[in-house]
């Protein structure tokens, strides 16, 4: 028999099943069945047991304590929402700070795992739950900040939103990681995926110039602080798009002030490219612009001199 089983057993010889008829040798045999249930992985006959405890035992430490070990041998057998019922019931008594914080902990585990693809039963169907885990693991760090769980948990959310393309809010809970649980494992991580989550909405011919500073700036950042750090390499390839994304997008202006007939404004933003863009396709671009304006300003001064002339 377990810890907690023996544990279990001293409160029941003490105070026994109330309003049943059983002597002590019953009692330890029930419990004896139960617990080698669950030992042995059996855990709907585990289960079974428990809850017949449960029925017997009226409200009080029995109570709470079957009612863990039924949450335990739910989430053990991936009845996810009858687990969370438990949880629920749980903690609306007076439970100890460790029971708490084991009830938390499988709360947190069964939002990842919905987070993750993990399936829930709703009439006999299997149906996605991602949204389920979501609300789990949000509503876990809203109401408990300062559990062990709760910077993997933001983390988690923030996965889940940068996943499914939901770049601002992705944004916000890095961000908040970064903020309130500086000292989370997922750090470097989190510092990585704002610079990618400003990126990814760099797509298009039309995007705010805005994200693109943005995501130099935390992609820069990055190499900054972890040089040899495991997204380093591709914060270097990043900041060659962006490279690309402003190159491209100094042309289109420089070519707009061209089409208006206004070569100093169409040479600033050619300049530029050549200054802070000098490895992308469109510097060889630009430097093609520039000579040709050169050559135009030669013609037109020796026209205007043949002239006066």
């Amino acid at each position: 028999m377990s810890g907690a089983g023996i544990s279990l057993f001293i409160i029941l010889i003490s105070v026994g099943f109330p309003g049943v008829d059983v002597d002590i040798k019953d009692q330890a045999q029930i419990l004896e069945e139960a617990q080698n249930a669950f030992d042995s992985g059996d855990y709907e006959v585990a289960i079974e047991i428990y809850r017949k405890i449960l029925e017997q035992s009226g409200e009080g430490p029995i109570a709470e304590r079957m009612r863990v070990f039924l949450l335990e041998s739910h989430f053990l057998t991936r009845d996810y929402d009858t687990a969370l019922d438990l949880a629920e019931e749980i903690l609306e008594g007076s439970p100890g700070s460790e029971t708490i914080r084991k009830v938390l902990a499988r709360r947190y585990e069964i939002g990842v795992s919905y987070l993750n693809g993990a399936q829930r039963k709703i009439l006999g169907f299997e149906v996605g739950a991602e949204r389920r885990g979501l609300e789990i693991l949000t509503d876990l760090v809203g109401q408990f900040p300062f559990q062990p769980f709760a910077g993997d948990a933001v983390y988690q959310i923030a996965t889940w939103y940068m996943r499914n393309g939901l770049y601002e809010d992705a944004d916000r809970y890095y961000r908040r990681l970064l903020r309130d649980y500086p000292e989370s494992l997922w750090r470097s991580t989190a510092e990585f995926r704002i610079g990618e989550a400003a990126f990814s909405r760099l797509k298009g011919v039309q995007y705010d110039f805005g994200q693109l500073i943005e995501a130099e700036r935390q992609f820069r950042r990055y190499l900054r602080l972890h040089p040899t750090g495991e997204y380093a390499a591709r914060c270097s390839e990043n900041l060659e798009k962006i490279q690309g994304f402003r190159a491209r997008r100094w042309l289109d202006v420089a070519k707009f002030y061209l089409g208006l007939e206004h070569p100093e404004a169409t040479r600033i933003y050619l300049r530029k490219i050549l200054r802070d863009c000098p490895e992308t396709p469109e510097a060889k671009e630009a430097i093609d612009l520039l000579e040709k304006l050169q050559r135009e300003d030669s013609q037109e001064r020796e026209e205007k001199q043949e002239e006066e002339s």
